[in-house]
């Protein structure tokens, strides 16, 4: 299975990363960014100086989209790349809940 359309939503240096990466691979790649700067430079200037300065993005293919509390796109994947914080995700109403990560073993 291949997705040639795929939708990232969180536009910090982890998410326009992959973004250009999928780009660069061949992908339709749309990055939604809740920072409405971010979005301006990235689609004006090609970059994201403010999370991930100093790498210059596809022009060809760098665009950005303000998102809001709810989005809805046609992309055949959404990958989610946004940092732990308060509050909660859900999926049609129903909270999806975290788990306890499990410890890594001593290397020493």
């Amino acid at each position: 299975m291949t997705f040639d359309s795929i939708g990232i939503v969180g536009g910090g240096a982890w998410g326009t990363a992959l973004a250009q990466t999928l780009r660069l691979a061949g992908r339709d790649v749309l990055l939604w960014a809740r920072e409405a700067e971010v979005v301006a430079e990235i689609d004006s200037s090609h970059a994201n100086t403010a999370f991930l300065p100093g790498v210059a993005l596809d022009p060809a293919r760098s665009t950005g989209t303000a998102i809001g509390k709810r989005f809805e796109h046609g992309c055949g994947l959404e990958v989610l790349c946004t940092k732990a914080g308060d509050g909660t995700l859900s999926v049609d109403g129903e909270i999806i809940g975290s788990k306890d990560s499990k410890p890594l073993p001593s290397s020493d």
